[in-house]
């Protein structure tokens, strides 16, 4: 939908689904995964003679476990002068190809309702771009507000010591434990930082681009930033062999610096190149692990480790037709020291990647990313035809290939698979 009033343009568009997800019998029956509804919805103003821009991205998502999840991935606003752009609100730092291609969620949040299409969230800040030549430009990114990223969910009841996944991607936590025989329950006793304290962090960043001629970018940036997601530490308490556990869980913010760097050649107006480099250095160590012998407690901690990412590809659109062909490579070790380690998602992976659309009456999208290191595979294929204006109807699959035994990110994730109908409003 787009209104121009007196030279202000005006889009909004977005639509609402109803998708269910158990199509084929087999599939396993996981709670939040069967079917749900989402609502979103975009909105773009341009106020051309003024140079001023806005834009809103927002979206829901209510599950069949009765859980909504929310993403504000943009809601920011642009002044453009000659040669400098400002924007702030929550806004999109478009740094690197990586990060948004393979959903590594190092520079920007991700929206994560699922982890097949895990989108982008913007960071709360200010961003500044000013072009000094043809030649050279440089952009700043500034902040002192951290919003952490909040999906997929998990709910804390403090009363009966239990954590309940709000999604079927949050990590499910133990509830009990065999000791020598003896099944322990386990309940949870989770301790936060201060919301002021937290919120109250500050972001800085500074990326600079040359390009020796048309169609040529060699840029590269570095950035310092609280961590997306906060982490846990936890201690359990066992006060005798028959007793119940107690995890304490304390929840901490962690830092870490960004850097890398990216080449990209536009091929006539269809072909785009890419080569990408982005590492992550904690800024913080955790706490040693810590043994307490008067109650048997035994201390959790997560491991912060650097991970350096080097990646490729080949973008291609015209039209309504877009297609593309990546490579990631993770240069970085892992050794996983702790349950509370996060796995990489990727170590040597490939994807192919097309996206068709025929007259806005047909559609079909197709997404398979391979790691020929742990042999996770993911595969996502739906077709669509739109009979009216504005319904849709989509059909499709997605799919985790992990093996049973893996040691790879996604083998915890194997049970959700869909074979999926949705249907969908447009406007």
């Amino acid at each position: 939908m787009a209104l121009n009033s007196y030279g202000v343009v005006k889009n909004l568009y977005g639509g609402f689904s109803a998708r269910h997800n158990d199509l084929y019998s087999q599939i396993n029956d996981v709670e939040g995964n069967n079917y749900w509804f989402d609502f979103d919805i975009k909105y773009h103003y341009k106020k051309p003679f003024v140079d001023k821009e806005g834009k809103v991205d927002f979206s829901i998502r209510f599950n069949d476990a009765s859980h909504f999840m929310f993403s504000v991935k943009e809601a920011q606003l642009t002044h453009l002068w000659k040669n400098q752009e400002l924007s702030y609100g929550r806004l999109l730092v478009d740094w690197v190809e990586i990060d948004k291609i393979w959903g590594l969620g190092k520079i920007n949040n991700l929206e994560n309702f699922d982890f097949f299409r895990p989108g982008q969230e913007g960071l709360t800040g200010v961003k500044y771009g000013y072009r000094f030549s043809q030649f050279f430009n440089a952009e700043v990114f500034g902040s002192f507000i951290y919003v952490p990223q909040l999906n997929p969910p998990l709910g804390i009841d403090k009363e009966s010591g239990t954590l309940t996944p709000k999604s079927p991607w949050s990590q499910k936590p133990v509830t009990s434990v065999d000791l020598g025989g003896v099944d322990h329950k386990v309940s949870y006793n989770v301790t936060y930082p201060d919301v002021l304290e937290v919120a109250l962090q500050p972001s800085y960043g500074l990326n600079l681009r040359f390009s020796p001629i048309n169609n040529i970018h060699i840029s590269a940036f570095v950035l310092r930033k609280p961590e997306n997601q906060l982490s846990n530490t936890a201690k359990a308490d066992i006060n005798n062999a028959l007793s119940d556990i107690t995890a304490n869980v304390e929840t901490k913010l962690f830092h870490h610096t960004l850097f890398g760097g990216q080449l990209t050649a536009a091929l006539g107006s269809h072909w785009k190149l890419y080569t990408s480099y982005l590492a992550s250095i904690p800024g913080e160590k955790a706490d040693d692990l810590t043994f307490i012998d008067k109650n048997f407690g035994i201390g959790i901690t997560v491991e912060k480790f650097r991970e350096d990412y080097l990646g490729a590809g080949v973008l291609y659109e015209s039209g309504s037709f877009k297609s593309s062909i990546g490579y990631l490579a993770r240069i970085s070790e892992f050794v996983r020291t702790s349950l509370l380690d996060s796995i990489p998602k990727w170590s040597q992976a490939l994807n192919v990647a097309m996206d068709y659309n025929l007259k806005n009456k047909y559609f079909l999208n197709f997404d398979l990313k391979y790691d020929t290191l742990t042999y996770d595979r993911l595969y996502s294929l739906s077709v669509g035809w739109q009979p009216i204006q504005h319904f849709r109807v989509n059909i499709g699959a997605d799919i985790i290939g992990s093996p049973k035994a893996g040691e790879g990110y996604w083998v915890n994730f194997r049970e959700n698979d869909s074979y999926f109908t949705e249907l969908k409003y447009v406007f």
